[in-house]
């Protein structure tokens, strides 16, 4: 894990929720769901990775209206990648593929 990127895209997410939050009542939940592993992130204090499945707020994007958010739910998925141990080499492969 890169403490360093785990950081930079908690303040990337965290900045986004701060200025949804005062429009929509659905980010501020996520913002909720998200404050302590996004508080443990900021302060570095994250010192393994956790689960996929164990990090909040992915119900709100797929069951939630939030999807409309592009910016919000790219800076979720590269915070969940970092939180989850960084990126696999199977998905720098497919990075790499990418045009």
């Amino acid at each position: 894990m890169n403490k360093l990127l785990l950081k930079k895209s908690a303040e990337e997410l965290e900045a986004i929720l701060i200025q949804y939050s005062a429009v929509d009542s659905e980010v501020l939940a996520l913002h909720e769901a998200l404050a302590d592993i996004l508080s443990c992130a900021l302060k570095m204090q994250v010192d393994k990775s956790i689960e996929w499945r164990e990090v909040p707020g992915s119900r709100f994007f797929s069951e939630g209206n939030l999807s409309s958010y592009s910016d919000l739910e790219d800076s979720f998925a590269i915070f969940r990648i970092e939180i989850t141990g960084g990126e696999s080499p199977a998905l720098r492969r497919l990075k790499a593929r990418r045009p």
